[in-house]
């Protein structure tokens, strides 16, 4: 009996889109995202499923056309890079001719034009003329600082300021975005101690990243910190920022609620520092600083995924007990 499987022309179509939009990344705003709602839980005892479905659409739709306008304003350096992996490099979908420029230009337009009707749905939701008009603020910055991370005229990547633009908004941004939707308003202080140690989680991984992305990034004139600093300063930068994350994941200690969730994060998220740093380390040593890192890069991203899960779940056990 012949068990190999034959991909079905409907493979060969949904493949490629699967690989450009790189699904591997969303889980980690999804969690800070859900943080987000459940600090609204606990600090204020508000919830509400269709805002946050909503509010999770659209943060969905701007990830996705974050992603398809990297893909394709990255396309000199992504072609260039030999060091490329599932954690950095694009998803190649236009180096190796799997998508065309016009597919991905259609992509971006669809996306944003998903993102109107989304918006909407979510202002329908939330009541307040006033409110709207904050939402649709957040909605814009978001594209903002997404689009433009690569997209001219803005180009942040290509200006030095990539690294902040990320970790702004792969943490934080849709940490507070998911906190606003529910409550409409940023006026409790544990959506913002969240913030902290996830900022800077995110820093160190995105400056990790763009190591092996050294000599293609230099080619095109692309502004990462490795680049404008070079590897080496760049990789004590990922490194002390590591440090500065799991120290301060202590500040939600200070929280009377998450004083628990505060111990399990530092009980996880300081040997794991030590872990990353002594790769680093390595790294440095080694000037591994044009080659492949996958190792490293996975545990910075698992890194980061602690300062969101843990805080969740230690939310979720609170409100859980409360009400039974």
């Amino acid at each position: 009996m012949n068990n190999n499987h034959v991909a079905s022309p409907n493979d060969a179509k949904i493949v490629p889109w699967l690989r450009a939009i790189r699904l591997q990344f969303y889980p980690m705003s999804w969690i800070a995202y859900t943080a987000g709602a459940a600090c609204a839980v606990l600090a204020h005892g508000l919830f509400d499923v269709s805002i946050y479905l909503a509010g999770y659409l659209c943060m969905f739709l701007l990830e996705v056309c974050t992603v398809l306008v990297n893909e394709y304003f990255d396309f000199q350096t992504d072609k260039l890079n030999q060091n490329w992996s599932a954690y950095t490099g694009g998803s190649r979908v236009l180096v190796v001719g799997l998508l065309s420029f016009r597919q991905i230009r259609t992509a971006i337009f669809i996306s944003l034009c998903l993102l109107i009707p989304s918006a909407v749905l979510l202002f329908s939701q939330i009541s307040g003329n006033g409110t709207a008009w904050s939402v649709a603020g957040i909605l814009l910055l978001g594209l903002f600082l997404g689009v433009g991370y690569t997209a001219p005229p803005m180009k942040f990547c290509y200006r030095g300021l990539g690294e902040l633009v990320v970790a702004a908004t792969n943490g934080p941004y849709v940490l507070l975005a998911g906190f606003f939707f529910q409550t409409q308003s940023f006026n409790s202080p544990l959506p913002w101690l969240l913030c902290v140690p996830l900022f800077l989680a995110v820093f160190a991984a995105i400056t990790i990243s763009a190591l092996p992305d050294y000599s293609a990034d230099k080619a095109v004139s692309k502004r990462t910190l490795a680049v404008l600093f070079g590897p080496r300063p760049a990789s004590v930068l990922a490194l002390v920022s590591t440090v500065l994350a799991a120290s301060s994941s202590g500040l939600l200690l200070t929280h009377g609620y998450l004083r628990g969730a505060g111990t399990v994060l530092l009980a996880i998220t300081v040997p794991h520092a030590v872990m990353l740093c002594v790769s680093l380390l390595t790294v440095i040593r080694r000037r591994l600083f044009d080659c492949r890192i996958d190792g490293i890069m996975r545990l910075a991203l698992l890194f980061i995924l602690w300062f969101g899960l843990i805080p969740l779940l230690g939310i979720l056990w609170i409100v859980l007990h409360r009400t039974s």
